[in-house]
């Protein structure tokens, strides 16, 4: 009799450590998240469990784009985004691959003058960008800010080149199509190419 209730208790235990092994929040996969830090999961042998990137760290060239202050000095801007080789005429590249890479042309001084991004534009594809006010647009796009143009092509785009005094956006639909469109200071679009086709 004993026996069967040690046997009983033991199974019970078991059962109990089971439960909590199963609910244990370090369990459950969390999504990612961006809150002023990004944030991402990785997989251990055990458990997975969450992992904090520091905010300058950059997964892609796009990403490395968007994230550049053009107020900063070229150490700053290549410390967060990758290594810097310098050029002949006082400017920096950072090389991302055979395509893709950021110039950062300096002054005499030293100072950023300006950032370009070349990319391999299928990268740059998003399925959701709609281009049906492109017309609208190209008739007057002076009347237009980066907001209204972001909101209708459904996109934030992918920054190109960056000044003190103008950012240029491209915006790649699932086509093959894009468009390139630049913004002064007051966000006001300064310049606007209209549908082209990379293939």
């Amino acid at each position: 009799m004993k026996k069967k209730v040690i046997i009983a208790v033991i199974c019970l235990i078991i059962v109990f450590v089971g439960i909590i092994i199963i609910i244990n929040p370090k369990n459950i996969i969390k999504k990612e998240k961006y809150d002023g830090k990004r944030t991402t999961t990785v997989q251990t042998t055990a458990v997975k469990k969450e992992q904090t990137i520091p905010e300058g760290y950059v997964k892609t060239i796009s990403d490395a784009a968007n994230s550049i202050d053009i107020n900063s000095d070229v150490y700053t801007i290549a410390s967060q985004i990758g290594t810097a080789t310098k050029n002949k005429d006082n400017s920096y590249n950072i090389r991302y691959s055979d395509n893709e890479n950021i110039l950062i042309q300096l002054d005499k001084n030293n100072t950023v003058l300006n950032v370009s991004v070349s990319y391999d534009l299928y990268t740059l594809i998003d399925e959701f960008v709609d281009f049906s006010k492109n017309k609208e647009f190209q008739s007057k796009f002076q009347e237009y800010t980066y907001d209204d143009i972001r909101i209708a092509f459904k996109s934030a785009g992918t920054i190109d080149y960056k000044s003190k005094e103008t950012t240029e956006y491209t915006w790649v639909n699932n086509k093959g199509e894009f468009i390139k469109a630049a913004f002064n200071k007051e966000n006001k679009c300064v310049s606007y190419t209209g549908i082209l086709k990379y293939a």
